[in-house]
């Protein structure tokens, strides 16, 4: 409760003491208890018919492998299920290009509107965050992405976390991707190539050398590019050019 008190003021401060704060505490413990409610009816597989290790390597064949772990990427905004049924309630909203794992899949299809399709139960990259269940058609994997070309060059500078790019991606979707990190004393610097491929608006820069850092990105309604869900919080702009000065300007 004290959080919940604390959080209404700092809210009256930032606001312009414009809030009622019998509403807001009222609505914070309602949404609280509703997350608890839906945990508390979440049906989760049993442990013996989950992957016992991320050794399990067959099992998350059409997986990524990052540093976290596992993960395939949310295909659109989505609202999970507490229990595999179309009319189950709903348990967690998930976003387009989020990073889930697959720790359950039914044997078995069901037809939803004519369409076989397979229940699985998911959880964060990390595996340790159950996330509840959706349908596997519903996420990305690795197989899904082809070939990409953007037709024009495009130049941008962003981060993930402590690690700051500048990719060149030319027409053709070929590119040069050099980066550079530090911290703890250390600091390194790289280059890497690779293609562009793509699902719908997802973009995945892979590299011909594709290691545990993964460079995907959403191409946004002005045609730019945008982090993926993990590293949305992080900076990323596109090159400016200018012409160059003319004599007697």
């Amino acid at each position: 409760m004290s959080l919940l008190v604390a959080y209404v003021l700092i809210s009256y401060a930032s606001g312009g003491g414009k809030i009622n704060y019998l509403q807001t505490v009222g609505s914070l413990i309602l949404e609280k208890f509703n997350s608890n409610k839906n945990q508390s009816k979440l049906i989760i597989p049993s442990e013996k018919l989950m992957p016992s290790s991320l050794k399990d390597e067959s099992f998350f064949n059409n997986h990524w492998e990052s540093d976290r772990g596992y993960f395939l990427l949310i295909k659109n905004t989505l609202a999970t299920k507490v229990s595999p049924s179309a009319t189950a309630e709903e348990f967690k909203n998930l976003n387009k290009s989020e990073r889930v794992r697959i720790l359950y899949e039914n044997v078995q299809q069901v037809s939803i509107n004519g369409e076989d399709r397979k229940w699985v139960f998911v959880a964060t990259e990390t595996g340790k965050t159950y996330l509840g269940w959706m349908f596997k058609d519903q996420l990305a994997s690795k197989h899904d992405f082809k070939l990409y070309s953007p037709y024009e060059t495009w130049e941008y500078h962003y981060e993930q976390g402590e690690i700051k790019s500048h990719i060149i991606i030319e027409k053709s979707g070929a590119f040069t991707l050099k980066w550079k990190a530090s911290g703890k004393g250390l600091f390194l610097r790289g280059e890497d190539k690779g293609k562009l491929y793509h699902f719908e608006d997802i973009i995945w820069a892979k590299k011909e050398d594709q290691d545990f850092l993964y460079n995907f990105f959403l191409i946004d309604s002005t045609n730019q590019l945008q982090h993926e869900f993990r590293f949305r919080n992080d900076p990323i702009k596109q090159a400016i050019y200018t012409m160059p000065k003319q004599e007697g300007d």
